[in-house]
């Protein structure tokens, strides 16, 4: 038996000599040195012995690699006969944690190989007390899992111990030394007879004791390994050999716990049933064992555990057992199903939450994803892209629960102003389109045009009229201003005039020519001829007009009695020519004047067609002109796919999204919508009063120009300063007014909309407190110099003043009393309070010290300056309402200022004079230029809606609830521009053509809070990919 157990008392080794020594096995020593050779093998050093036999280390220079090579000592033939029997049923075990065996060989005398392993002993492990709970269940279960192999190969070990499992460097466990192994195969001999006593004491079952090893010992084995590794010690100790295999055989292990109450009860329940002195009371196999320990590694119930239970149940009842194990097992029964179903609802409701955060957290950023992607196609001006994504954002951020506010405030201004720059409406023919084969209506809702052999006139998408024609080719149509009348001319010498709604027709035959409806007359241009006859008779010719020069297929324009072909002008009565206009391409009347096109540039005449004005916009070719009476607007289409608008004889705005070339552009009757064809067959409708804001709300408010202008808090009013006199407005109408006898110098709301602070000039500055619900209010002189702003704190409790000598004065509101005074040396011109109240910013007045120019910004509480900005040229500033930013505008330019980093984190172009925040800080209104103020993106600076104004503007304003911007202006006027889009919505299919009418407003309140993603696509043509990018709708 082998010599090496664990720690334990001096004698321990004289018995397992004892019980290891087999009679016939003479004990030599005859040792084989370092370097010499064994066989084909060289040795490296000895790595131990026993009463059997001596392990090297050894290299096999055949494999090249390092082996562990056992010799046999000499003995008798019946000792060396079992050996190599057992040896070679060893032999055919082959599992990841069990030592390799190589090689079995007899000269020069009994040997064997077997696989090297670099690490160390189980038994040191334990020795240096170096192993962990964790640890050693993790190499338990795959040495049960050896051993399940090796038990199915009908081998038992019978020498499980410590000092028999290696363990390597990955802490992967590995048994050895098969040496008393048995073999239960009965076609074999068993040399290992019933009654010897094989093995090592410490870690033998009571049966092994008595020479009747049996499947189980394997497993006692295994647990007096458990109980060592736990305790430190072994399962039983003694002062001699006889005492310990009395103890083994009488007497049941010491509980772990006892030696160690940090061990886990579970894992002592497994040890002690593997201790169990009758073998059928422990685990059946070690496919049970190590379940039981990978269900105790992953807390799961055990077997082992069980046992205890009970036990413990029966000392607690055993007085009153009857009725109380009644009681308490129904109250356990019904307490551990009620346990259980809250534990399992607590499972599952806390799954479902971390799967629903997840998943919210998932669609929030791909909210932002979208929404990013959306800003970045608007600034690229590919507005269908950007519908597209800002509706995504939409859909994404109805799955993502709460705190999506802000990604659903912009998502929603993208996707209107993604719909506002497609147009309102719009018609996709199935063909390619010239300017004479598509004409409208005055009204633009009915629409001529021709398609495939057949000239088809539809009214807001639904066909009214269609008419084929075979053997001949269409050169032109027109359509009288109600639609009602519709002229074709084809080039079989034929003009056709149709009534649509009556669904007759009467045929002229005049040749090949161009047809003009301008009620009350038609006219055929051919062959440098114009033929003016009268609509109702056809028939008749009215007049003929010979022109300078023969046009194909020539423009016409009308106006009183005077007609345009192409560049020439014409009296209608007199037949002569009046003017004409070399050197363009063509022209139209436009009011008093008379607009030319030529090439990328339109030329301005006068009735005496002398050149007034060139407007220069376009990089190629004009191919169309209009021009709205009613809105004073010219529109230019052009070869570059960009239609222009023009006003006042300069650029007010342009539509750059065209699939192809624009070929004509036409103004309806009133002049609020503009109709735009496309060569690709696409005609598309805008209303103008979205897209210039034409039709504001206006308010005479003021004789003289407009200085001061703001909304109250809740929206509900509008004040407004010029000159002596406040104004007060609900509702576009006048409130209340408050007169001065000196010049209002600042006006400010009070946050909770119930004051006005004003100051105006007297012999001392003077702030009125006016109450709005009382009409009362109370007048403070101020000992300082002309007063040029007013700031309420957020929470209305103090009132800051600027003079124009740099004193910054803060009050206790509502009393006036001064709190405290700070100073900006270069004099100041406005202040503003953080969101929070805590700071107070002031800028220069630029009027005085424009080398100079700074931003200041104080701690109000300790009166310290707290941040400084260089600035020149400062206008306005204002504190961001959520963010530690301050912006200000200034040189054209404004700049968004990080407070903490002390930096400049954006700056954008073309912002003048007025700048305002929306109340969640996405959005701000600020100028242009004199007459513009933009409604812009805080985060990429991308306008997003434009007011143009026909006086100079002085003053601007946003409502809090971002619906509606105010502008005051050097007439004293007010006007008031609504955010909101409202119309309605419905696509028309037919065999040539789609029609599409869009809603901005009522699709945001409807379809597209319903299914924003699928109308998106319906409207804008594109579907979005789950790689979220965009690709074009098939049909």
């Amino acid at each position: 038996m082998d010599p090496t157990p664990p720690p334990r008392p001096s004698t321990a080794k004289k018995y397992d000599d004892t019980i290891q020594s087999i009679p016939g096995i003479p004990q030599q020593d005859k040792t084989i040195s370092r370097g010499q050779t064994f066989g084909r093998y060289v040795i490296e050093k000895e790595l131990g012995r026993g009463g059997m036999g001596i392990v090297y280390k050894a290299h096999d220079p055949t494999l090249q690699k390092n082996i562990a090579l056992k010799v046999i000592m000499h003995g008798d033939e019946k000792y060396i006969a079992r050996f190599i029997v057992e040896s070679t049923a060893t032999a055919k075990l082959n599992h990841r944690n069990i030592v390799r065996f190589y090689e079995f060989g007899e000269h020069p005398q009994p040997f064997f190989t077997m696989e090297y392993i670099e690490g160390c002993t189980l038994s040191t492990l334990i020795k240096e007390k170096q192993i962990s709970p964790a640890l050693l269940i993790d190499i338990l279960i795959e040495i049960c899992d050896a051993l399940a192999h090796a038990h199915h190969e009908q081998i038992l070990h019978r020498d499980i111990k410590p000092s028999n499992i290696m363990i390597d460097h990955d802490q992967k466990p590995k048994i050895m030394d098969f040496g008393l192994a048995k073999v239960f195969d009965r076609t074999q001999l068993d040399l290992s007879k019933t009654g010897d006593v094989l093995g090592t004491v410490f870690y033998m079952a009571p049966e092994q004791l008595n020479g009747r090893a049996v499947l189980q010992s394997d497993i006692y084995s295994i647990g007096a390994t458990m109980y060592e590794a736990l305790t430190y010690r072994t399962v039983h100790q003694g002062d001699s050999f006889a005492n310990l295999c009395l103890q083994i055989l009488t007497k049941d292990p010491i509980p772990p716990r006892q030696l160690n109450p940090d061990i886990c009860p579970y894992f002592e329940a497994i040890c002690l049933k593997c201790l169990q002195r009758k073998p059928e009371k422990r685990y059946h196999n070690f496919a049970q064992l190590k379940q039981e320990l990978v269900n105790l590694k992953n807390n799961r119930p055990i077997i082992a555990r069980k046992y205890n239970y009970i036990d413990k149940v029966k000392n607690t009842v055993r007085h009153n057992w009857q009725l109380f194990t009644v009681i308490f097992l129904i109250i356990f029964l019904l307490s551990a199903f009620d346990i259980y179903i809250w534990i399992k609802d607590r499972e599952l409701s806390a799954a479902y939450t971390q799967l629903e955060q997840q998943k919210n957290h998932a669609n929030k950023t791909l909210a932002k994803i979208s929404l990013q992607k959306s800003a970045d196609h608007y600034k690229l001006q590919k507005y269908r892209d950007s519908g597209v994504f800002a509706a995504a954002a939409l859909d994404f951020s109805q799955k993502s629960g709460t705190n999506v506010h802000n990604i659903r405030t912009q998502g929603k201004l993208y996707l209107q102003e993604s719909l506002r720059k497609i147009s309102l409406h719009k018609y996709q023919i199935n063909t390619r389109l010239n300017r004479l084969n598509v004409a409208m209506s005055n009204d633009l809702q009915t629409i001529a045009f021709s398609s495939k052999q057949q000239v088809i006139v539809a009214n807001e998408g639904k066909c009214i009229f269609r008419e084929t024609y075979r053997d001949t080719d269409l050169i032109s149509l027109s359509l009288n201003k109600s639609g009602e009348v519709l002229a074709c001319s084809f080039t079989n010498n034929t003009v056709k005039i149709y009534n649509v709604l009556k669904k007759t027709s009467q045929t002229l035959n005049v040749m090949n020519c161009t047809v003009k409806i301008n009620a009350p007359y038609i006219v055929f241009a051919y062959q440098g001829l114009l033929e003016i006859r009268n609509l109702d008779k056809p028939q008749m010719i009215h007049t003929t007009i010979k022109t300078s020069q023969e046009y194909p297929h020539p423009m016409l324009s009308f106006h009183a009695q005077k007609i345009i072909c192409e560049n020439a002008m014409y009296d209608v009565n007199t037949t002569k020519p009046l003017a004409k206009f070399s050197q363009h391409q063509h022209a139209i009347f436009a009011g008093e004047n008379i607009i030319a096109a030529t090439q990328n540039a339109i030329a301005v005449f006068g009735n005496d067609a002398k050149k007034k004005k060139q407007l220069n916009g376009h990089t190629a070719t004009i191919y169309t002109l209009a021009f709205s009476p009613r809105q004073q607007i010219i529109a230019s289409g052009s070869k570059d796919k960009s239609v222009k608008l023009w006003q006042n004889n300069r650029q007010i705005y342009s539509l750059d999204h065209f699939d192809s070339e624009v070929i004509q552009v036409n103004f309806s009757d009133e002049g609020h919508k503009l109709a735009v064809v496309t060569r690709k067959g696409s005609i598309q409708y805008y209303d103008l009063t979205l897209l210039l804001s034409i039709s504001a709300q206006t308010i005479n408010a003021h004789q003289t120009p407009i200085r001061h202008l703001a909304f109250s808090a809740d929206d509900t009013m509008i004040v407004s300063a010029a000159n002596k006199n406040a104004k007060l407005w609900k509702n576009s109408k006048r409130y209340r007014t408050l007169s001065f006898s000196n010049r209002i110098t600042a006006i400010t709301f009070s946050h909770d909309s119930k004051y006005l602070a004003i100051s105006h000039s007297a012999t001392q500055p003077q702030v009125t407190l006016h109450n709005i619900q009382t009409q009362q209010q109370k007048t403070f002189s101020q000992k300082t110099y002309d007063i040029v702003s007013l700031a309420f704190s957020p929470d209305d409790t103090k009132l800051a003043t600027v003079a124009t000598n740099g004193d910054i004065n803060i009050y206790r509101a509502l009393t006036m009393k001064k709190l405290t005074t700070l100073f900006h040396a270069n004099g100041s011109a406005q202040v503003t309070f953080s969101s929070d109240g805590s700071l107070i910013a002031a800028m220069t007045n630029i009027h005085s010290f424009k080398t100079k120019d700074t931003i200041k910004i104080w701690h109000i509480k300790s009166g310290k300056l707290r941040y400084q900005f260089p600035h020149k040229y400062t206008q306005k500033i204002a504190f961001h309402p959520t963010k530690p930013i301050l912006a200000s505008i200034g040189n054209g330019h404004m700049y968004l200022w990080n407070l903490p980093q002390r930096n400049k984190v954006a700056q954008f172009p073309h912002c003048e004079n007025q700048m305002e925040f929306s109340h969640q800080g996405t959005t701000f209104l600020t100028q242009k230029d004199k007459y513009t103020v933009t409604y812009r993106e805080t985060k990429t600076g991308i306008p997003l809606r434009s007011f143009i104004n026909n006086s100079q503007i002085t003053q601007s304003a946003l409502s809090n609830n971002n619906d509606l911007i105010a502008t005051g202006d050097t007439t004293g006027k007010i006007k008031i521009w609504n955010l909101k889009i409202a119309t309605t919505f419905f696509v028309a299919k037919h065999p040539h053509y789609t029609f599409i009418k869009t809603s901005p407003e009522e699709l945001l309140q409807k379809d597209f809070n319903k299914t924003p993603r699928q109308t998106a696509q319906k409207i804008f043509a594109k579907k979005l990919t789950d790689s979220l990018s965009t690709q074009p709708l098939t049909k």
